[in-house]
């Protein structure tokens, strides 16, 4: 696996993570149980348990490809995302 290879991989189960994450808020709504947790109602419904299939498939999918890649890439993706948070003013 070539860096660039990992990094479209990542970035690719990061952006359908963020999108079935997105469809979780929405489907819940201001709706907060106890504890701040997703109500019952919330969770039966079968959009949201769709979305939530969703979400775990892709957050899956991003720890395999982080398992499988060399720690360099690891560190390499950490500092140049520090490095962006940095010339973002931290944002």
């Amino acid at each position: 696996m070539t860096y660039q290879t990992f990094i479209s991989a990542i970035e690719s189960a990061e952006k359908c993570c963020d999108v079935a994450s997105k469809k979780m808020k929405e489907l819940r709504g201001n709706e907060g149980g106890a504890m701040g947790l997703t109500p019952d109602e919330v969770k039966t419904l079968p959009s949201f348990r769709q979305a939530k299939r969703e979400f775990d498939t892709f957050f899956q999918s991003m720890r395999v490809i982080n398992s499988a890649a060399p720690k360099d890439y690891l560190k390499r993706r950490r500092d140049e995302r520090r490095a962006a948070l940095q010339t973002n003013g931290g944002a």
